[in-house]
């Protein structure tokens, strides 16, 4: 996968887009940082993308995520609009689709199904709750828990999730 970054990213806005979202820049900079994070559960710690994210101002971050996310705009593999910022005068915010949903990105075949069936289950549950999505990024992910601001994120510590044993209940 030679473009794996910009088909990552046009694998997850063409997914969001099928149901209808479209992607702030903060959403697809934490479904990156997720995609990532499920890799490295089943990879022994190594990411799809082998990006230095970084614990910043608002959670996992890196330069190297906002320059792939420009270079595939400008690439045509997604759209984006600019729009300005209801809270700060001098920045302005994006939204990213795709208007033909029709054909699966062919990335999505090369990934694990544990990786790609967790990125669409962010999605579905976040294409549209910043919030939500930050406090499952901020509390609920290996790298960010133990991470000191500022620091590099360590995906080296990721696990899968323990599968809860089903309580058996006796009948009333």
């Amino acid at each position: 996968m030679k473009h794996v970054h910009e088909d990552l990213i046009h694998a997850i806005v063409w997914y969001a887009s099928r149901r209808g979202e479209k992607l702030t820049t903060l959403r697809l900079v934490k479904l990156l940082y997720l995609a990532d994070l499920y890799n490295s559960r089943v990879n022994d710690g190594k990411t799809i993308t082998g990006w230095p994210w970084a614990f910043v101002y608002f959670g996992p971050w890196c330069k190297e995520v906002n320059e792939a996310i420009e270079t595939t705009v400008r690439d045509g593999l997604i759209l984006a609009q600019e729009y300005p910022s209801k809270h700060d005068e001098d920045k302005d915010y994006h939204l990213y689709w795709l208007e033909d949903t029709d054909e699966e990105p062919k990335v999505i075949d090369a990934l694990h199904t544990y990786v790609w069936s967790r990125v669409q289950w962010a999605i579905q549950k976040w294409a549209d709750d910043t919030h939500g999505l930050l406090d499952y990024v901020y509390f609920e992910t290996e790298p960010m828990i133990a991470a000191k601001p500022g620091a590099l994120l360590d995906f080296g510590e990721s696990r899968m999730p323990a599968v809860v044993k089903q309580i058996e209940m006796k009948k009333l």
